[in-house]
């Protein structure tokens, strides 16, 4: 009876030092680096897929189980939308999530002259480098 009483409140300390540590990754800033990096979401990525990418480009704050356990939380798992988004300083587990399922990618600017023929605006198009 006495070792079950102490397995049991072993699983309470160790569940509850978790549950500290989730709710520290929660709203901690992530390790970016220098520069700002831009991050795509691709059509078709799944969750984990994301999160793999994510872990590739040099973010590697908290455990897999506490992003997917905030992106059940948040109601984002199937609600990223695809597009480019800046990675910046100060971004936050939960703002990069709420990010992603928002969609606020990076906007590019570009201009079209008037009186251009349609030849002037492929060739203009085509120096863009964040066309495709």
């Amino acid at each position: 009876m006495m070792a079950l009483l102490i397995m049991v409140a072993g699983m309470a300390v160790a569940g509850r030092w978790l549950w500290q540590d989730y709710q520290v990754f929660v709203d901690a800033p992530l390790a970016i680096g220098e520069p700002e990096q831009v991050f795509e979401v691709k059509r078709g990525d799944s969750f984990r897929h994301v999160l793999r990418r994510l872990r590739s480009s040099g973010i590697d704050a908290g455990r897999d189980t506490y992003w997917e356990l905030l992106a059940w939380q948040m109601g984002v798992l199937t609600r990223l939308q695809v597009g480019e988004y800046a990675l910046s300083h100060g971004l936050t587990p939960r703002s990069l999530l709420h990010k992603l399922e928002q969609g606020k990618v990076i906007q590019y600017r570009f201009t079209i002259i008037e009186g251009w023929s349609v030849r002037d605006l492929r060739r203009a198009l085509l120096t863009v480098p964040s066309l495709t």
